[in-house]
């Protein structure tokens, strides 16, 4: 999902180094990394590889040193301060170190999708919290969970994937509420707790269909029984098919 443009990414402001910086005409240099969260396809890969291996390297990634898997965060915003640090040891960077970015820069607009457009790539997961509620005997409760990256076609939802407090987990559902997952197409919701719940469902924003989730979110229902309010919280995980 792309950023919201009023914010400069650590991405973006690469794009602002170029063009500042480099001078026109650049070969390309050949540069590597080790950022897990920067894939060989992303259109910011070339970028980030010559940042980070430039003389002094513009910046180590956003992981504490010694840390492992190392991340660049290149979706997170620059802050005032991470600008001045980028800044600072771009200033002291030949010009030659640089160079490969301006051919970059030139396409750069090109190459991003139209914004909205990108759906979360197949195997990748997303999770959440949940907290619902009602002071009402044998009322209800509702909630929403939101894929903040929406998935290309709607996973599956059945109410086996609703998994009440110390229930078992499942072949498509095979986490538990302390580290949700969910196989390839499917929306898993574990509760961690509960009481007086007697009903749980999942249920589809757009046509209000039990059971069923829509590739942006799902509502989530529970039913309280008798004498009594309940409630119930946990975790969720869903996974692009």
């Amino acid at each position: 999902m792309r950023p919201n443009r009023m914010q400069c990414t650590r991405y973006a402001f690469i794009g602002l180094l170029a063009l500042s910086l480099v001078p026109v005409g650049a070969g390309v240099a050949q540069a590597m990394h080790d950022f897990a969260d920067v894939l060989d396809g992303d259109f910011f890969h070339d970028d980030v590889s010559v940042i980070v291996t430039s003389n002094p390297p513009i910046t180590a990634g956003c992981s504490p040193i010694g840390v492992l898997p190392r991340l660049y965060c290149p979706n997170n915003p620059v802050t005032r301060g991470q600008m001045a640090t980028f800044l600072d040891a771009a200033l002291q960077v030949g010009e030659n170190e640089l160079e490969p970015l301006r051919d970059r820069l030139d396409t750069l607009e090109q190459q991003e999708p139209p914004q909205g457009s990108e759906t979360l790539r197949s195997g990748e997961t997303l999770n959440g919290g949940y907290a619902l509620g009602s002071d009402t005997a044998s009322g209800s409760a509702t909630t929403y969970v939101n894929f903040r990256i929406p998935l290309a076609a709607r996973p599956a939802a059945p109410n086996a994937n609703f998994i009440p407090a110390g229930g078992a987990s499942t072949a498509n559902c095979p986490g538990t509420a302390a580290n949700p997952q969910a196989s390839p197409g499917n929306l898993c919701v574990y509760e961690s707790f509960s009481s007086n719940v007697v009903g749980r469902q999942v249920v589809a924003l757009g046509n209000a269909s039990p059971n069923q989730s829509d590739p942006f979110g799902a509502r989530l229902d529970i039913f309280v029984g008798p004498a009594s309010g309940g409630f119930s919280e946990g975790t969720w995980a869903v996974t692009a098919p």
